[in-house]
């Protein structure tokens, strides 16, 4: 009976040795989990900013286009497509900046802008400049 008493507190001793390891390695584990968790979080809120900033000088279908899901993606690049260009001139600007105080031309300016930007982007346009 003392041998079987020997036997099972030598197996005890490995079971505790085990799950001491066991322990120790949950412990790693957990640590390693939190710093990938604490990584991806930051990845995620600079992709967050990323496209942010985006989304703010690109058109909407534009930025669809490069964030959209994979499934979006047209790869085929070489089919033509219709296009238009608008480019837009002020009659007279040059004499109007000469005539208008600074303040009055930007705010002028600034209300053609918004406008003709509202109308592209309400067409699916993109703005460049």
């Amino acid at each position: 009976m003392t041998s079987k008493i020997k036997q099972l507190q030598a197996r005890i001793a490995e079971l505790q040795n085990e799950l001491n390891d066991l322990q120790t390695l949950y412990d790693i584990t957990l640590e390693h989990s939190n710093t990938l968790e604490e990584e991806l979080m930051s990845r995620n809120r600079q992709m967050e900013t990323l496209q942010n900033k985006m989304r703010k000088y690109l058109s909407p279908q534009l930025y669809q286009a490069l964030v959209g899901s994979p499934d979006d993606v047209n790869t085929k690049s070489h089919e033509r497509i219709r296009l238009t260009v608008y480019f837009s001139d002020i009659v007279g600007f040059s004499d109007l900046t000469d005539a208008l105080e600074p303040e009055v031309m930007s705010e002028m300016l600034n209300a053609y802008l918004t406008r003709m930007s509202e109308i592209a982007l309400k067409y699916g346009g993109t703005i460049d400049k």
